[in-house]
């Protein structure tokens, strides 16, 4: 098989683990050694090297140049050969040298495979990322469903080919017109545990299909976790605009209230307050120390009060006053400790003051207007005699004293049958009182009395 005067170069093939075929300058095989043997069929000798190699270009040989290097990918008997052509000047030779590649063939696919898969994934995850942050910072549920409807697309493998829709509450939404087709994938939105609303993307155009259909297994999962996202922002959304329409209430409903209400924190800060009078805005008040709005005379007791309301946990009550332009006005306040922190004990003071300035002027004439009464009935040369409903002294001025004999002490408490009435009167005088209790009476009797003396 060897000539003579290729002693050293048969050495070399024969010696190589890798396969090395030796073929003329016209495609004849002239030699090959035991690995090549391995893979070719065993009469190849003077036979073409391009039957012997499928694959190969029949152009190599007659334009090949000494000076390039020329590599070849083939595929021999269910293996990958990467074989490298070398010319031999003094034999006129072409010598190809096999390197089996086929563990890396299938690496290098199996990588390919990964990146196709991961930039797949990357597409999806880009999707469901642009589309929750969309959810996590909307306002306008239209404008939501409508700018998902556009991100869906670049999530699936032929995004010019895929449309979308969001269908909630009987309106539909999409980024462009297009007809619907039997390439379908849908995902339903759930909101509070009923189906709202649904998902809906269509393939416009037939697409190839893969052993679990039109649409990956991973774009199924997806467009369900895109429903899912949708779902949720529509339940924060509704959640957040019903305690926006209950702070609006609750806020109409303490603007009414007559009452201040104050939110105070611990160190007597006012956090908030529903309405401020007299002058004051609300950025005057809030902020500021409650106890700067105490009159001095009261600040002591105030604060002792508040104090005790956090260290007892319990309702307080104690009245203040504030001296304003038009003068002192009184607050009656009621104090209760809260918490608006979960993971804290009492941590605020909600305190409610009641405007009773009206009632103090009232009390205070009442004072006054007593006062006087009880002057004018003391000085009176009038006797004037108060009773109770069982006919017993309870007042008895000087001038009862004075026309009767008995003093105030001797009265009090005595029947004034037993006291300044004649046996000879009584029973009119009975009468009379019964018809007082009745309220049917008249206004005025005249009959005889008794003094001490008598």
């Amino acid at each position: 098989m060897w000539s003579n005067n290729l002693q050293t170069e048969a050495a070399f093939m024969r010696n190589n683990p890798a396969p090395v075929i030796q073929a003329s300058s016209d495609g004849k095989i002239k030699a090959y050694n035991p690995a090549a043997l391995e893979i070719l069929e065993k009469a190849v000798l003077e036979k073409s090297i391009y039957s012997a190699l499928p694959g190969l270009e029949e152009s190599l040989l007659p334009d090949y140049n000494l000076d390039e290097l020329v590599q070849h990918q083939i595929s021999v008997a269910n293996r990958m050969f990467l074989f490298t052509v070398i010319k031999d000047k003094e034999t006129d030779s072409l010598f190809f040298f096999g390197n089996d590649i086929t563990v890396r063939n299938r690496i290098e696919n199996s990588n390919k495979k990964l990146l196709h898969y991961a930039n797949k994934r990357v597409k999806e995850f880009s999707g469901l990322y642009e589309i929750a942050k969309l959810a996590n910072e909307c306002t306008n549920l239209e404008n939501l469903f409508k700018n998902t409807t556009v991100i869906i697309p670049s999530a699936f493998r032929f995004p010019n080919i895929i449309r979308s829709r969001v269908i909630y509450r009987e309106k539909e939404y999409i980024s462009e017109p297009f007809e619907q087709t039997q390439w379908k994938l849908k995902a339903d939105i759930v909101v509070g545990g009923e189906i709202s609303g649904a998902i809906e993307v269509y393939y416009i155009e037939k697409c190839p299909e893969l052993d679990e259909g039109v649409f990956l297994n991973e774009e199924c999962v997806l467009i369900v976790g895109i429903a899912s996202i949708l779902g949720q922002a529509i339940e924060r959304t509704q959640a957040e605009n019903e305690l926006r329409r209950s702070e609006e209430r609750n806020s109409i409903f303490l603007d009414a209230l007559p009452d201040i209400i104050f939110i105070i924190g611990t160190d007597g800060i006012i956090k908030n307050v529903n309405r401020v009078d007299y002058g004051y805005r609300k950025e005057d008040v809030i902020g500021q120390n409650i106890s700067m709005f105490v009159s001095s005379e009261y600040k002591g007791e105030f604060e002792d009060t508040f104090k005790k309301t956090f260290a007892t946990g319990q309702l307080q009550t104690v009245e203040t006053a504030l001296d304003l332009p038009d003068g002192k006005h009184h607050y009656f306040n009621r104090l209760s400790p809260v918490s608006f922190d979960n993971d804290n004990d009492n941590d605020s003071i909600i305190l409610i003051s009641t405007d009773i300035t009206d009632r103090k002027l009232i009390e205070q004439t009442i004072i006054e207007s007593r006062r006087r009464l009880e002057f004018h009935l003391e000085n009176t040369p009038i006797a004037v005699i108060e009773w109770n409903l069982n006919f017993e002294v309870k007042e008895w001025n000087r001038a009862a004293e004075k026309i009767f004999g008995f003093t105030k002490d001797e009265a009090f408490g005595c029947h004034a049958k037993d006291l300044i009435l004649p046996k000879s009167v009584k029973k009119h005088v009975d009468l009379i009182w019964q018809d007082l209790l009745k309220q049917i009476g008249g206004s005025r009797s005249s009959n005889e009395n008794i003094t001490k003396e008598k």
